[in-house]
C-alpha cells in the first residue's frame, strides 16, 4: 500500500511540476496553498513567496470582482467550476493577461474542499489580436479616405482585385453603369458584358477591356474608347 501511494504521489508531482500550464491550488479564501514551478515563473515569485498569498493579492484591481464572486460561489459548491480571462500581476509590477479554468475538488463527505487552478499565458494571442485589430481598423480608416477622393472625382472609377473582382467604385461611375456591377465575379464572367462600339466601330471582346488587360498583361494606359452596354 505505501509502494502504491509512493508511485501515485509521484505520478501526481510528475503532472504537476511538467505541466505546460500554470497550476495551482487554493483554499476557501483564495490564498494559494501549493504552485507549480511554471505559474511561479510567470509570476516571477519563488514557491514560498506564493505560498499564503490570495489571488486577489496578484489581480489587476479592475478585475478583482469578475473573479471573486464567482470563486465565492465555487467555494460554497453552488458551481463546480468556471473559467474567465483576466490580468494577473506580476511580482516586478508588470501585467499578464491569463485564461484561467478552476474548478472545485471536494472532500470524501462531499463537503467543498479547495479549488484547482490552471492558467495559461495568454499574452502572446492577445498582442496578436491586438495587432489584427489595429490592422483592420487602419485599413479600414485608408479605405474611408480613399472613398471620399474617388467621391469627389468627376469621373468613373473602378477599383478591382487582381483576379478581376471588383472591390470599389465611386458614385460617378455607378451613373455610368446605371447602377449595375458591371464585374459579377472574375474576369471569366466578362462575358455578361458586351462592349457594342469602340473608337473604330469595333466590338471589344472581354480580353480587351482594359481592366483585363492591366490585370492580364500588366499595361496601364488604355486610349481605346468604347461603349460598353450589359446582357440582361
Amino acid at each position: 500500500v505505501e509502494e502504491a501511494l509512493r508511485e501515485s504521489e509521484g505520478r501526481f508531482r510528475g503532472t504537476f511540476e511538467n505541466s505546460a500550464v500554470g497550476i495551482t491550488h487554493s483554499d476557501h479564501l483564495g490564498r494559494t496553498l501549493i504552485a507549480n514551478g511554471k505559474f511561479c515563473d510567470l509570476l516571477g515569485y519563488t514557491q514560498e513567496e506564493i505560498r499564503g498569498l490570495e489571488f486577489l493579492d496578484f489581480t489587476h484591481p479592475d478585475d478583482r470582482a469578475v473573479d471573486a464572486v464567482p470563486y465565492a460561489r465555487l467555494m460554497r459548491g453552488e458551481i463546480e467550476s468556471y473559467d474567465l480571462q483576466k490580468r494577473y500581476l506580476r511580482k516586478d509590477g508588470s501585467f499578464v493577461p491569463v485564461e484561467i479554468y478552476r474548478a472545485l475538488q471536494r472532500t470524501p463527505s462531499g463537503e467543498p474542499g479547495y479549488c484547482i487552478n490552471f492558467v495559461l499565458d495568454i499574452g502572446a494571442r492577445k498582442a496578436a489580436e491586438e495587432a489584427a485589430e489595429a490592422a483592420r481598423a487602419a485599413s479600414e480608416a485608408e479605405e474611408a479616405r480613399l472613398r471620399t477622393v474617388l467621391e469627389v472625382l468627376p469621373v468613373g472609377v473602378f477599383i478591382a482585385g487582381r483576379h478581376g473582382r471588383l472591390r470599389m467604385a465611386n458614385s460617378a461611375a455607378a451613373r455610368i453603369w446605371g447602377g449595375v456591377d458591371p464585374l459579377p465575379g472574375d474576369l471569366e464572367s466578362y462575358g455578361r458584358c458586351r462592349a457594342r462600339w469602340s473608337a473604330d466601330g469595333r466590338q471589344l471582346e472581354a480580353g480587351e477591356w482594359g481592366l483585363a488587360r492591366a490585370i492580364e498583361r500588366g499595361e496601364v494606359s488604355f486610349p481605346t474608347s468604347a461603349v460598353v452596354a450589359l446582357k440582361l
